[in-house]
């Protein structure tokens, strides 16, 4: 069947059902602000992006059950309450003042709407039924779960059973508005998984250009629109931003980044107007930070530090009625969001971020700096008002060391700087929970590229005295600026680490960007209170904790580096904007003033356009409307016909190029790995297909162009055939309510697209069962793996290539799992770091090293009776010092000889230097040798030569792995026989290397296989 799929249609529903009365209630509530009307109907499409979905969520609160008719309520509810509004605010719509013309207003808007577009373009031509990604398919199950059984129950035991009560209530509004869109999309249509992949896979592009929109809009209203329009378009360009918003990344990270940006501003601008209306709209963005992410500890912990300070500051101004309208505006905000809409989601999900005990914290400065109000009208000496400051200091560092108050502190601090650290052993196995390196260019791009990449990359060839001068000022200036804030961060971290007995690990970074932008981000704020002390409005104290604190963990770990490529940019606006109003008081006539606008607006632009070269939008964009071969099969019929026949006169037939040059439709709908296929989605948007096929699709090839390998990442990035294949069989031949276990990494997979109950999933619930199945695959008998899975009531075990690689080359994941079964065992830990245990060692394959180039001293002896050489075989040898094993050099342990087989074959073989048979010859190692392949201890990245310290020996080795199999093969005193029982290392006897290598696991039967996947179930 082939599958059919117009985003053009989606997003008519989603103006429709969302954008249209959204926009309605925000010209109600903006009627009379100063944002210009195209701000107020984008604000409005942000509001209804989340309204029905906020709307279906009160009603699941009463009970009801999902459905396409409640869709359509939903949906006509939030119509109803966006025109009571609309008439009860008496909006009189100004439509003159929406005209296009080239005042530097329209200007503006017209950029911004085209930014908006570009932002979500570059994004939404990813999307795919199939995407190859593992974390969005747990997020969309929720959707699932309300299309099929109407609600997300308490307890779905779709993973983890029997120890861990699971659901998929984490973030409500993703699936509700998934499943709203959908409903509408296929007009109350039957469930289907792919369907509502490409439905929920169009969420994150429409949820970056909010994103933007929101920072723009942040940096906008309290600076020039070009600021808040410079930094809006560089954000939207950052390479991880691009990635992690493309469709098909339906995680809950892009509703994050949308639900932030929106609460950053609505949060500002009430603080701004002081409006009732407005405070209920920061609180309502607030809730969609709690109801739609695990972001909730950004913003609240932002909150607590700026209504403390900023309180402090206000009544040490001296300003009652200002410090009192803080107060009461806050308390509203607090009590509205935080602590009301934060209950019923405790009621919803059981188990909050945040819980209402937790929330309650951001009354403490409200109430503290009352208290301190109430000292003033008392003290009007304010020497005496700092002393009773300082005493309050001093009892709240009381309270919070020998108080159960700090135990609330300490859980909350715990909430964000607990993702900085490495608590388990399985964090350790996971690339992105690593601590971050010391640059981000590969994420974050231009701005974070050093002082040889930066803005003169333009001028990197050049000779000029005075590009040497210019150069040597900026290498000099960033690395002060980096000093500066490397010092300052790793006093930050340590400072954390000693007040609640965390173990971050800050990495210096090198200079950049990044460094520029955060210590500029400080001089503002010391700049502005210029204006704080004359009673001007000024909020730079809330931008500088929201960039600077969070940005700390964002450079701690790999997992949140976009957050502080999100933040960093949004101080880039922040440090635009006062910069700008600062150095304007000293250019006082007007044409100082506008060369200083202009200075100000290149550097903008400079910046802007590194960004976006440096990203890869613009092949992405140049080729929005290149059709691929799965979405228009037919339209790419001549290109294949025509690499068809260039195939041909080459003397090469490709039957599925062919296939898809003669009837490219009925291929296309034969399966959906046809449809989908990578091969034909690489050529279909290649400019040169037929050296793509002769390079066999080589994307390491230099031959590729770069504007080529990106537009094959995003556009053609899908799952493997084999995990479809294996997916669909499990959907088909497993009992309904089949349980199964696998690694964890396909959890999602399975019940997802396999329709089924996994043992172990990607959120990784319990670690005590992932290491129980890594125990199980890599250390436990047959038998055990059988009690364990009879334990989690499962029948049937998944076993696939990426575990273990093979025949000739293992590896892959395999390292994770040696590593969690040896912590599981006790005999490593999370101190020790994969790869570096006793353990370890003891259950991984055995690999042997064969000199290039053999001299002398490498010949052994295998039958001096036959006169029978070989060449020595080389291993590793150790030393072991507190568990951990450190590498000293290589040793001799085989000689490796020819040898005929039982059927007739001669092959290489090793034999045992240190022991022989009766006859005094070598005794046979019945193992046979994997293919070679070249190390060397130094490396060499164009040859891809691998490193290996090997110390005593200076030339380049053959590199080959041993297997020990079970057939029957050899041949020993004229008997026939296998080489299992040969099997030196653990690794061999694993059910890891039974099933997938042997295809042989006592116990149980094999069920499935294909090219990567094998599916056992248990014997009755």
């Amino acid at each position: 069947m082939f599958i059919s799929f117009d985003p053009f249609l989606l997003l008519f529903w989603v103006f429709v059902t969302s954008f249209i009365p959204g926009s309605i209630l925000s010209l109600a509530l903006f009627n009379k602000t100063q944002l210009r009307l195209i701000e107020k109907i984008l604000i409005g499409f942000g509001i209804g992006f989340a309204g029905p979905s906020v709307i279906y969520f009160l009603l699941s609160l009463a009970g009801i059950h999902f459905s396409y008719n409640v869709a359509l309520a939903s949906v006509g509810i939030f119509y109803l309450f966006s025109i009571y509004i609309f008439k009860k605010e008496n909006v009189q719509l100004d439509l003159s003042s929406f005209k296009f013309d080239l005042s530097r207003d329209s200007i503006i808007s017209i950029l911004l709407v085209a930014l908006l577009f570009l932002t979500y373009f570059v994004r939404m031509t990813s999307y795919s039924p199939i995407f190859q990604e593992l974390d969005p398919y747990y997020y969309t199950f929720a959707a699932t779960q309300l299309l099929t059984v109407g609600e997300n129950p308490f307890d779905d035991k779709t993973a983890w059973y029997p120890l861990v009560t699971v659901s998929h209530r984490e973030f409500p509004l993703l699936g509700n508005f998934e499943s709203i869109w959908y409903s509408f999309y296929t007009s109350g249509g039957a469930y289907d998984p792919y369907i509502l992949s490409l439905v929920a896979g169009q969420y994150p592009p429409i949820a970056a250009a909010f994103a933007v929109f929101f920072v723009y809009l942040l940096i906008s209203t309290f600076y020039k629109r070009e600021w808040g329009l410079i930094a809006a378009a560089t954000l939207s360009f950052i390479p991880i931003f691009i990635y992690k918003f493309s469709a098909g990344e339906m995680e809950s990270q892009p509703f994050a980044f949308f639900s932030i940006s929106f609460f950053l501003f609505s949060y500002l601008f009430a603080m701004k107007t002081k409006d009732l209306k407005f405070l209920l709209l920061a609180a309502f963005s607030y809730s969609l930070v709690a109801l739609g992410s695990a972001s909730q500890i950004v913003v609240f912990s932002s909150l607590l530090l700026f209504m403390g300070l900023h309180s402090i500051f206000l009544v040490f101004k001296r300003d009652k009625n200002e410090l009192l309208a803080f107060i009461r505006n806050n308390l509203i905000f607090v009590v509205a969001g935080p602590i009301f809409i934060v209950t019923i989601l405790y009621k919803f999900v059981r188990l909050a971020q945040l819980d209402l005990t937790t929330n309650i914290l951001l009354l403490l400065p409200l109430a503290f700096a009352y208290l301190l109000l109430l000292i003033k009208e008392k003290v009007k000496d304010i020497e005496m008002i700092f002393y009773y400051f300082s005493g309050f200091i001093v009892l709240g560092l009381l309270l919070f060391v020998f108080t159960p108050v700090g135990d609330v502190v300490k859980s909350v601090a715990f909430s964000g700087i607990g993702a900085g650290q490495v608590d388990n052993p399985l964090e350790r196995t996971i690339a992105e929970q690593g601590d971050a390196g010391s640059s981000f260019a590969g994420e974050l791009g231009f701005i974070a590229y050093n002082p040889d990449q930066v803005a003169f990359i333009f001028l990197r060839d050049s000779k000029h005295w005075l590009w040497s001068i210019v150069k040597t000022f900026a290498d000099v200036l960033y690395l002060l600026f980096t000093w500066v804030i490397n010092v300052t961060f790793a006093i930050a971290t340590e400072l954390i680490n000693t007040a609640f007995g965390s173990s971050l690990n800050y990495v210096e970074k090198v200079p950049s960007f990044i460094m520029l932008i955060l210590f500029f981000s400080v001089v503002s704020f010391m700049l502005s209170f210029r204006q704080l002390m004359k009673g001007e409005e000024n909020f730079s104290i809330f931008f500088v904790i929201v960039i600077v604190l969070p940005t700390i963990i964002g450079l701690l770990k790999t997992k949140y580096s976009i957050y502080a490529g999100f933040l960093v940019i949004i101080g880039f606006g922040f440090v635009l904007g006062e910069l700008f109003n600062f150095l304007s008081n000293y250019f006082k006539s007007e044409n100082n003033q506008k060369i200083l606008y202009y200075i100000f607006l290149v550097i903008g632009l400079l910046i802007f356009i590194g960004q976006f070269s440096s990203s890869s939008a613009g092949p992405i964009l140049g080729s929005t409307f290149t059709q691929r071969f799965q979405d228009n099969p037919l339209a790419t019929q001549q290109e294949f016909h025509e690499l068809c026949s260039d195939l041909q006169s080459l003397g090469t037939r490709d039957d599925l190029i062919c296939a898809a040059a003669q009837n490219p439709t009925e291929l296309a709908s034969l399966n959906i790995n046809y449809q989908y296929s990578a091969m034909l989605c690489m050529l279909s948007l290649s400019s040169d297909p037929l050296k793509l096929y002769q390079l066999r699709f080589d994307l390491r090839s230099p031959e590729i162009p770069d504007s080529d390998k990106a537009l094959f990442q995003h556009k053609c990035n899908t799952l493997a055939p084999y995990w479809v294949d294996s997916m669909d069989w499990i959907s088909k031949n497993t009992p309904e309510g089949a349980r199964i276990i696998s690694w964890w990494d396909y959890g999602h997979w399975i019940n997802y697209f396999g329709h089924r109950n996994a043992v172990v999933r990607n959120e990784h619930a319990s670690t005590l069962m992932i290491g129980e199945v890594a125990n199980a695959y890599i250390d436990g008998t047959p038998e055990d793996l059988k009690k364990l899975m009879n334990s989690y009531d499962s029948e049937y075990a998944l076993f696939d290539s990426e575990l273990i690689g093979g025949p000739d080359f293992f590896g892959n994941k395999y390292g994770a799992l040696n590593y969690l079964s040896c912590a599981r065992n006790n005999e490593t830990s999370v101190q020790i770091e994969p790869g570096n245990s006793i353990c370890e060692s003891e259950h991984t394959w055995e690999t042997i090293y064969l000199p290039q180039q053999p001299v002398d001293g490498d010949i052994c002896v295998i039958s001096e009776t036959d006169q029978k050489y070989g060449i020595l075989a080389y291993t590793f040898s150790y030393s072991v010092n507190n568990n951990r094993l450190f590498i000293n050099g290589v040793q001799p342990i085989y000689c490796v000889g020819d040898l005929t087989l039982s059927d007739n074959r001669t092959v290489s073989v090793t034999y045992k230097l240190n022991e022989k048979d009766e006859n005094g010859n070598l005794k046979l190692n019945k193992a046979t040798i994997g293919r070679p392949l070249l190390v060397s201890n130094a490396l060499d990245y164009e040859s891809n030569i691998v490193i290996i310290p090997t110390h005593n020996r200076d030339e380049q080795m053959y590199s080959s792995i041993l297997r020990y199999t079970n057939e029957e093969i050899w041949l020993e005193n004229g008997t026939v026989k296998s080489g299992y029982e040969d099997r030196t290392k653990e690794f061999y006897s694993s059910n890891l290397y039974r099933a997938y290598i042997l295809e042989d696991l006592p116990g149980f039967e094999l069920v499935y296989k294909n090219s990567d996947v094998k599916i056992y179930k248990i014997k009755d």
